[in-house]
Protein backbone atom coordinates (compact mmCIF):
# COMPACT_ATOMS: atom_id res chain seq x y z
CA UNK A 1 0.00 0.00 0.00
CA UNK A 2 1.37 3.42 -0.92
CA UNK A 3 1.68 6.12 1.71
CA UNK A 4 -1.43 8.10 2.61
CA UNK A 5 -3.85 5.57 1.20
CA UNK A 6 -7.17 4.25 2.38
CA UNK A 7 -6.61 0.57 3.28
CA UNK A 8 -8.63 -2.22 1.70
CA UNK A 9 -9.74 -3.66 5.05
CA UNK A 10 -11.74 -2.02 7.82
CA UNK A 11 -9.37 -0.50 10.35
CA UNK A 12 -11.76 1.41 12.60
CA UNK A 13 -15.15 0.98 14.24
CA UNK A 14 -17.41 3.97 14.71
CA UNK A 15 -19.66 3.87 17.77
CA UNK A 16 -22.78 6.02 17.54
CA UNK A 17 -25.20 7.28 20.15
CA UNK A 18 -28.88 6.34 19.88
CA UNK A 19 -29.56 9.92 18.77
CA UNK A 20 -27.17 9.42 15.83
CA UNK A 21 -29.21 6.42 14.65
CA UNK A 22 -32.39 8.45 14.24
CA UNK A 23 -34.59 5.85 15.93
CA UNK A 24 -35.02 4.47 19.44
CA UNK A 25 -32.71 1.54 20.06
CA UNK A 26 -31.39 0.75 23.55
CA UNK A 27 -27.85 -0.59 22.96
CA UNK A 28 -27.78 -2.30 26.35
CA UNK A 29 -30.93 -4.35 25.77
CA UNK A 30 -29.38 -6.94 23.43
CA UNK A 31 -26.18 -7.64 21.53
CA UNK A 32 -28.07 -7.05 18.27
CA UNK A 33 -29.12 -3.60 19.48
CA UNK A 34 -25.56 -2.85 20.54
CA UNK A 35 -24.32 -3.96 17.10
CA UNK A 36 -26.68 -1.46 15.44
CA UNK A 37 -24.66 1.32 17.10
CA UNK A 38 -21.42 0.16 15.41
CA UNK A 39 -20.19 0.67 11.87
CA UNK A 40 -16.89 -0.16 10.21
CA UNK A 41 -14.66 2.57 8.88
CA UNK A 42 -11.58 3.12 6.76
CA UNK A 43 -8.97 5.58 8.01
CA UNK A 44 -6.02 6.58 5.81
CA UNK A 45 -2.63 5.37 7.03
CA UNK A 46 1.03 5.83 6.24
CA UNK A 47 3.42 3.05 5.16
CA UNK A 48 3.73 1.88 8.79
CA UNK A 49 -0.08 1.51 9.03
CA UNK A 50 -0.32 4.42 11.48
CA UNK A 51 -3.26 6.74 11.05
CA UNK A 52 -2.60 10.06 9.40
CA UNK A 53 -2.79 12.88 11.93
CA UNK A 54 -5.98 14.42 10.54
CA UNK A 55 -7.95 11.18 10.15
CA UNK A 56 -9.39 10.92 13.66
CA UNK A 57 -10.08 14.67 13.71
CA UNK A 58 -12.02 14.33 10.45
CA UNK A 59 -14.06 11.34 11.65
CA UNK A 60 -14.81 12.90 15.03
CA UNK A 61 -15.48 16.27 13.41
CA UNK A 62 -13.16 18.01 15.86
CA UNK A 63 -9.43 18.76 15.93
CA UNK A 64 -9.48 18.21 19.69
CA UNK A 65 -9.84 14.57 20.62
CA UNK A 66 -8.26 12.19 23.09
CA UNK A 67 -7.86 8.53 23.87
CA UNK A 68 -10.53 7.80 26.47
CA UNK A 69 -9.71 4.17 27.18
CA UNK A 70 -8.06 0.98 26.03
CA UNK A 71 -9.51 -2.47 26.50
CA UNK A 72 -8.63 -6.02 25.53
CA UNK A 73 -10.56 -8.41 23.31
CA UNK A 74 -12.84 -10.78 25.21
CA UNK A 75 -10.49 -13.73 24.50
CA UNK A 76 -8.25 -13.92 27.61
CA UNK A 77 -5.31 -15.26 25.58
CA UNK A 78 -5.02 -11.97 23.64
CA UNK A 79 -2.14 -10.03 25.19
CA UNK A 80 -0.23 -8.49 22.25
CA UNK A 81 -2.92 -6.08 21.06
CA UNK A 82 -5.93 -4.24 22.38
CA UNK A 83 -8.57 -1.77 21.31
CA UNK A 84 -8.20 1.97 21.91
CA UNK A 85 -11.16 4.33 21.94
CA UNK A 86 -11.00 7.98 20.88
CA UNK A 87 -13.56 10.72 21.49
CA UNK A 88 -13.87 14.48 21.21
CA UNK A 89 -12.47 16.37 24.18
CA UNK A 90 -15.67 18.35 24.58
CA UNK A 91 -19.07 17.68 23.11
CA UNK A 92 -22.64 18.80 23.75
CA UNK A 93 -24.14 15.54 22.49
CA UNK A 94 -25.60 12.82 24.73
CA UNK A 95 -23.37 10.37 26.57
CA UNK A 96 -22.39 7.36 24.50
CA UNK A 97 -23.96 4.36 26.29
CA UNK A 98 -21.89 1.85 24.33
CA UNK A 99 -18.62 3.63 25.13
CA UNK A 100 -19.65 3.78 28.80
CA UNK A 101 -19.41 -0.03 28.95
CA UNK A 102 -15.60 0.11 28.85
CA UNK A 103 -14.81 3.71 29.87
CA UNK A 104 -15.70 3.59 33.53
CA UNK A 105 -16.37 6.97 35.11
CA UNK A 106 -15.24 9.09 32.15
CA UNK A 107 -18.07 8.43 29.69
CA UNK A 108 -17.51 10.24 26.40
CA UNK A 109 -20.30 12.12 24.68
CA UNK A 110 -21.17 11.78 21.01
CA UNK A 111 -19.71 9.33 18.54
CA UNK A 112 -16.40 7.60 19.29
CA UNK A 113 -13.87 5.64 17.23
CA UNK A 114 -12.32 2.29 18.19
CA UNK A 115 -9.08 1.09 16.59
CA UNK A 116 -6.66 -1.78 17.18
CA UNK A 117 -3.57 -0.75 19.07
CA UNK A 118 -0.64 -2.34 20.80
CA UNK A 119 2.73 -1.81 22.43
CA UNK A 120 5.36 -0.16 20.23
CA UNK A 121 7.59 -3.24 20.21
CA UNK A 122 4.73 -5.35 18.77
CA UNK A 123 3.44 -2.81 16.22
CA UNK A 124 5.11 -4.38 13.18
CA UNK A 125 3.27 -7.66 13.89
CA UNK A 126 -0.13 -6.06 14.59
CA UNK A 127 -2.93 -6.81 12.17
CA UNK A 128 -4.97 -3.60 12.17
CA UNK A 129 -8.00 -5.06 10.40
CA UNK A 130 -11.17 -4.69 12.45
CA UNK A 131 -14.15 -7.03 12.65
CA UNK A 132 -17.21 -5.04 13.73
CA UNK A 133 -19.00 -8.17 14.96
CA UNK A 134 -16.03 -9.13 17.17
CA UNK A 135 -15.96 -5.62 18.65
CA UNK A 136 -19.70 -5.95 19.37
CA UNK A 137 -19.14 -9.34 21.04
CA UNK A 138 -16.30 -7.92 23.13
CA UNK A 139 -18.32 -4.90 24.25
CA UNK A 140 -21.28 -7.16 25.06
CA UNK A 141 -18.97 -9.45 27.05
CA UNK A 142 -17.83 -6.54 29.23
CA UNK A 143 -21.42 -5.36 29.64
CA UNK A 144 -22.89 -8.73 30.65
CA UNK A 145 -19.95 -10.18 32.60
CA UNK A 146 -19.46 -7.20 34.88
CA UNK A 147 -15.70 -7.45 34.30
CA UNK A 148 -14.08 -4.03 34.58
CA UNK A 149 -12.41 -3.25 31.25
CA UNK A 150 -9.96 -0.99 33.07
CA UNK A 151 -8.96 -3.64 35.62
CA UNK A 152 -8.72 -6.27 32.88
CA UNK A 153 -6.50 -3.95 30.84
CA UNK A 154 -4.17 -3.46 33.79
CA UNK A 155 -3.98 -7.18 34.57
CA UNK A 156 -3.31 -8.29 31.00
CA UNK A 157 -0.77 -5.53 30.43
CA UNK A 158 1.09 -6.61 33.55
CA UNK A 159 0.90 -10.25 32.43
CA UNK A 160 2.30 -9.32 28.99
CA UNK A 161 5.18 -7.40 30.60
CA UNK A 162 5.97 -10.21 33.02
CA UNK A 163 5.87 -12.79 30.24
CA UNK A 164 8.24 -10.71 28.10
CA UNK A 165 10.62 -10.31 31.07
CA UNK A 166 10.61 -14.06 31.67
CA UNK A 167 11.02 -15.01 28.01
CA UNK A 168 13.94 -12.58 27.51
CA UNK A 169 16.36 -14.17 30.00
CA UNK A 170 15.19 -17.69 29.11
CA UNK A 171 16.12 -17.12 25.46
CA UNK A 172 19.52 -15.79 26.54
CA UNK A 173 20.12 -18.87 28.69
CA UNK A 174 19.08 -21.20 25.87
CA UNK A 175 21.43 -19.42 23.48
CA UNK A 176 24.35 -19.74 25.92
CA UNK A 177 24.09 -23.53 25.76
CA UNK A 178 24.67 -23.54 22.00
Amino acid sequence: MAANQIPEELNAVLVFTTGDLGYACDPLKSRDNLRQHLDGGYLATDDDRRFLQHELADVLNSPQYKKVCSFFHRDPSVLDWYYSMYARESCDEPANAVAAIVCGKETPKGAVVIIKDGPADKWDMLKTEMDVDEVAKTLWYYHKSGVSAQAEFGERTLLRILMSEISGPVEAVNMSWM
